[in-house]
């Protein structure tokens, strides 16, 4: 009897237990249900909302410009407005082939020639009524521009160059062994045919009278004026001649003083140009007591910087007072005829 109750009590108690667990269930079956609900409603708006799309990273589609360097020798400037097409392309190839010292890389320059023979032919192509309106400036550096670089064509012509037998007293690798190289050879310019005599002599020295001209020519030579690298512009053509003449004359082959020796050196330049110097510079009342060549060769190398700074255009303070002082003996410097070129 016993036993039977409390199988019986058993019984109720279990059966209690499960009654009172049974909600607890299914509100934790709604929550789960609720979670899942929630979590697909989610995916589902999740889906209908349109995507965020990234900017495009493609090169092409958004391309990255670079900056331009402050003094990029190649980046179009004022200075070629106004100017004939050769100058771009001729400003590159001096920037290319062309060092701070005026040494051509006559090597690499000779494989690449088709870019000068492209310049040699728009200066040909240049039409002669362009010229009727330009100004002193631009004539000028048209003139000194194209005969540099015909220059430059008459040795890429001959590079390298073979010597001739009957000019074995100078190097063998010089414009000077080319025969006929200043007045033989034949470069067209605006449809018509001249030598590079001619281009200096006539068309430049002639006309414009200013002996810093000759200054800015290249004769492909360690002895010549340095090639500048970049153009001659006409709107700073004065700036870049005066330049050349102080560089030319700040160097031993241009102007050299041996104190000991009481000597002042100069270039040959100036005895090849005796005419011109002296048709400029001759009137000058300095250096009286030295004959006219001499006299207009130190009046032009003691020019007064009357608009800048400095007392003396071109040489400095110390030179000059050496210059006036007249105790020394004046000697023209053998001409270094070897290629200018780049080692």
């Amino acid at each position: 009897m016993k036993l039977k109750t409390l199988i019986s009590v058993l019984l109720l108690v279990a059966i209690a237990a499960i009654l009172c667990n049974q909600p607890v269930k299914t509100v934790q079956a709604a929550k789960k249900s609720t979670k899942s609900g929630d979590t697909t409603n989610k995916e589902k708006t999740a889906e209908t909302k349109p995507a965020k799309q990234k900017p495009p990273t493609d090169k092409k589609l958004n391309p990255q410009k670079k900056p331009k360097a402050a003094n990029d020798p190649l980046e179009n400037s004022e200075d070629e407005e106004n100017t004939p097409a050769f100058y771009k392309q001729y400003k590159e190839l001096l920037a290319t082939y062309v060092d701070d010292q005026g040494r051509v890389d006559y090597r690499m320059l000779r494989r690449k020639r088709a870019i000068l023979a492209t310049i040699v032919r728009e200066i040909d192509e240049v039409h002669p009524a362009e010229k009727i309106s330009w100004s002193r400036s631009e004539k000028m550096a048209f003139w000194i521009n194209t005969y540099n670089i015909m220059t430059l064509k008459l040795i890429i012509d001959e590079y390298p160059i073979q010597p001739v037998w009957y000019m074995f007293t100078y190097p063998d690798n010089s414009i000077i062994q080319i025969p006929g190289a200043w007045n033989k050879k034949y470069f067209k310019v605006m449809g018509l045919e001249y030598t590079l005599r001619e281009i200096k002599d006539g068309l430049l020295m002639a006309r414009f009278n200013d002996p810093r001209v000759c200054f800015a020519l290249s004769f492909a030579s360690v002895g010549s004026a340095f090639l500048r690298n970049e153009p001659y512009y006409p709107n700073k053509l004065d700036k870049q001649l005066d330049d050349q003449v102080k560089k030319y004359l700040a160097s031993p082959k241009g102007l050299k003083i041996d104190k000991t020796k009481k000597t002042v050196h100069l270039s040959n330049i100036f005895n090849w140009n005796r005419k011109d110097f002296i048709a400029k510079y001759g009137d000058i009342k300095k250096f009286r007591n030295l004959k006219p060549d001499m006299q207009a060769y130190l009046n032009f190398v003691t020019t007064d910087d009357l608009l800048g700074d400095g007392r003396y255009l071109y040489i400095s303070e110390e030179t000059a007072k050496y210059l006036k002082n007249g105790d020394y003996q004046i000697a023209l410097e053998p001409y270094k005829w070897h290629l200018n070129e780049q080692p």
